[in-house]
């Protein structure tokens, strides 16, 4: 049997690790198939076995000029495995394993506190091979390496070994990863609606806790896996892997590869990036983006709008999850006798300051630039002191103010398509109110009023199925019905007892529902009014369901009544609150009957409650916001309830099946507006009163 010495492998063994030794395909050096034999190779010649040898040379630190250019100094065993190639696959590959010990007082190995020269002797096969070299943490027993051993590193190569004979052999090994070490850990990042990146950095280890450097030639043996999600929000945030878009995943196969989080600025309040990193055998490790936010009244499309009028609204400074040391501070630009930001208070996730703003008709070139103190993050915050025309975006959703040169009441969606309004209602329901009007949703202009009289006292409109308006009428106790073209029909309420409460008035299934006094009225297409049911306290606010009920807001309780078996029901709040808006729904099996409520005895504090239709009950408050006053309330088309929020001067969503966390609120641009009803449009979007500032509101998802 010929000899020879086929190889000197050099083999810079990067410091990581993995788990689990190689299973070798044939016995070990020495150790013969049974079916041992002449076998023809690839080219059709018959060939007999012969051993080669290939010399591992693992070099001393700093004797190499790779990197890492030692081996770990958890490395303690050795394996090598040559499979012969030269065959075809369907005559088999002969396999040799070769197992040795490394590390100090190992045969062969010189050792130092840090590194190895070891010189290890492998048989192989003559002819093409490909070898597997791995190196573990456990040295060999029994000839095998232990299952229970943690991998090192990793590298293979395909050679042809000619006997008599010593090519240079180059094997580049993998380091196997133990550790990632991630960071940071925490960072943040301007919520300006442009564009910014946070370099994510990894420093791997292996199981001996040694660095981990490879090159670009020497790939990680476990590749680390990065995975962004996204909470509060999504489509926001991408990865890169150097420099190219990467989605949501990204691998990293050499410690050259630079991973970077990238955020387009645009997520709304409580948004945040989640970052999580694996590699095989290594610990999951996890990371945090959390955008810089600064929301409250006026803040609109990364913009501090004042709008000319004097005010100090409070703003919010927000950094999801921040340590409790997150300090911030703010400054002014160009902003003198425009705005004047008090002194910062609080820290952590959460903050406030009020912008002391003026009257000045100008504010070109002034900004307000807030940082937090821990990690330097800087939000531009720039300042209009002027109307912003055409609508603003505020965290994600467009609003739109229209001039109407009247205090309108509660909207509502006519006939035509239009938004429809009475005039001169006033924003807390006190009547008033002797026109009504509307707006063209498609180019915002106002059409002319339609005047019902002097003595007219107006403030709900419905359309009903005949294609006129039904109103409530204070002034006359009438519930009267005005068509497109202005005629006008008046119809006495019985005992002269129409809406003792203000507004409060429904269509449905042919008929028209309106609150009286301790009564509710069913009123008929021509004109003839019932009391179908008298168990009333009060009637405020009126809904037909999807279940064909009529419910309406009767003090702390939300009454039911069936017209069609007379059924009656009454479902308490269950705070005590006062019951406000009701808004039918056609979520859940039944359908719902969703309301707003508002609780004063001890704290002004509002909620959202649901209520499944069809007599099933099943209350359930769903959101709620301290320190406020909802009520208008309309289901949308995107799985959500939208409400009002007088007190906080916005626009609140909360989804169908969301928890309170998820509830929403979106800053109106004009200051102390006094949204009060609101309604859906026929393209989805919402419609809502603005009583205080004279304008319709116009809010798209």
């Amino acid at each position: 049997m010929r000899r020879a010495i086929a190889a000197l492998t050099t083999l810079s063994l990067a410091a990581c690790a993995g788990n689990g030794a190689l299973n070798a395909s044939a016995p070990t050096s020495g150790m013969l198939p049974s079916w041992f034999g002449a076998r023809a190779d690839s080219s059709g010649r018959h060939r007999k076995r012969t051993d080669a040898y290939a010399q591992i040379v693992i070099p001393r630190l700093h004797h190499h000029h790779r990197k890492p250019d030692f081996v770990s100094a958890a490395t303690r065993g050795i394996q090598i495995v040559a499979t012969y190639t030269g065959a075809s696959s369907s005559s088999g590959a002969y396999v040799q394993t070769t197992v040795a010990a490394l590390g100090p007082n190992a045969p062969g190995c010189q050792t130092s506190a840090s590194s190895f020269l070891c010189l290890i002797s492998a048989t192989v096969w003559e002819g093409s091979n490909h070898i597997v070299v791995t190196t573990y943490d456990q040295p060999p027993s029994g000839g095998q390496i232990p299952p229970t051993a943690d991998v090192i590193g990793m590298a293979a190569v395909d050679q042809a070994v000619k006997a008599g004979t010593t090519p240079y052999i180059p094997i580049y090994l993998g380091g196997q990863i133990g550790k990632i070490h991630v960071s940071p850990l925490y960072s943040t990042i301007p919520a300006d609606g442009s564009n910014h990146n946070v370099s994510i950095v990894v420093a791997p280890r292996d199981f001996g806790n040694q660095p981990i450097k490879a090159g670009k030639h020497d790939p990680y043996a476990n590749p680390i896996t990065a995975t962004l999600s996204e909470s509060g929000g999504s489509g926001h945030a991408t990865l890169l892997l150097n420099g190219k878009a990467s989605g949501n995943t990204a691998t990293l196969k050499y410690s050259a590869d630079a991973l970077v989080v990238q955020y387009d600025g645009n997520g709304k309040s409580g948004y945040s990036i989640g970052l999580s990193l694996s590699a095989t055998k290594a610990p999951t490790e996890k990371a945090q983006v959390s955008p810089l936010f600064v929301d409250g009244s006026g803040v609109a499309a990364h913009v501090l709008g004042l709008n000319g009028v004097a005010s100090s609204p409070t703003l919010t400074i927000t950094e999801k999850d921040a340590p409790a040391a997150q300090t911030y501070a703010v400054t002014r630009s160009g902003c003198g006798g425009i705005v004047n930001p008090s002194a910062v208070s609080g820290s952590g996730a959460s903050a406030t300051f009020v912008a002391n703003g003026g009257a000045t008709a100008s504010a070109t070139g002034c900004s307000l630039s807030i940082v937090d103190g821990l990690y330097g993050t800087t939000l531009v915050l720039p300042v209009t002191n002027t109307p912003i025309a055409g609508g603003v975006t505020v965290n994600g959703v467009t609003i739109t103010e229209y001039a109407v040169g009247a205090a309108p009441g509660p909207p509502a969606v006519g006939p035509d398509s239009h938004i429809w309004f009475t005039e001169n209602g006033n924003y807390f329901g006190v009547p008033g109110g002797n026109a009504i009007a509307s707006i063209d949703p498609s180019t915002g202009t106002t059409t002319a009023p339609i005047a019902l009289g002097g003595a007219s006292d107006l403030y709900d409109l419905v359309a009903g199925p005949d294609g006129a308006f039904w109103l409530p009428d204070f002034g006359f106790f009438s519930l009267d019905r005005v068509t497109l073209s202005g005629n006008l029909v008046r119809f006495p309420s019985p005992n002269s007892n129409i809406d003792c409460q203000p507004g409060g008035i429904a269509s449905g299934a042919g008929a028209i529902w309106v609150g009286g006094c301790a009564q509710i009225i069913e009123g008929s297409l021509g004109g003839g009014m019932t009391q179908p049911h008298g168990s009333v306290n009060q009637v405020n606010e009126v809904a037909v369901g999807p279940d064909g009920a009529v419910y309406w807001a009767d003090g702390t309780s939300v009454d039911r009544y069936d017209p069609i078996t007379t059924g009656f029901q009454t479902y308490a709040d269950p705070n005590g609150a006062t019951i406000e808006f009701l808004a039918p729904s056609n979520d859940g099996l039944t359908g719902a009957i969703w309301y707003t409520s508002t609780l004063v005895s001890t704290s002004t504090t509002s909620y959202v409650n649901r209520i499944d239709a069809g007599g099933h009950g099943g209350l359930s408050i769903r959101g709620s916001v301290a320190g406020a006053h909802l009520y208008g309330i309309t289901a949308g088309i995107d799985g959500a309830v939208w409400f009002t929020d007088r007190t906080n001067n916005k626009i609140g969503r909360l989804a169908f099946g969301g928890t309170p966390a998820s509830l929403q609120e979106f800053p109106l641009p004009t200051a102390g507006a006094g949204p009060y009803g609101i309604t859906m449009g026929g393209d989805g979007s919402l419609w809502f009163d603005e009583a205080t500032a004279h304008n319709i509101g116009h809010l798209v998802p």
